[in-house]
């Protein structure tokens, strides 16, 4: 049987169900090792993103800056090395 569906709207009392949304905040699987475009180590953020000639690239900040489309869907992701070793989506 289904499911009914849940409304967010503010204001709506959903009980004792809590929804928070992590997954899409940190990086999915290993972080790249070096910056695609210089080699650079990667040690402590980088960007996931596209670059002005076309392709998606990881990027360290310099790369980014100096290649990348700015931050944002369609243009990257900024991610910051945490204390666990996780890596947070800090923009984009």
């Amino acid at each position: 049987m289904p499911f009914p569906p849940l409304s967010a709207a503010p204001g709506n009392n959903m009980g004792s169900i809590t929804c928070v949304v992590i997954a899409d905040r940190y990086w999915g699987g290993d972080a790249p090792a070096q910056c695609d475009i210089c080699q650079d180590k990667i040690l402590s953020e980088f960007v996931d993103g596209k670059t002005q000639q076309g392709p998606w690239a990881n990027m360290c900040r310099c790369c980014h800056k100096e290649h990348g489309c700015g931050l944002g869907t369609g243009k990257g992701q900024k991610y910051q090395k945490q204390n666990d070793g996780r890596w947070l989506k800090v923009g984009g």
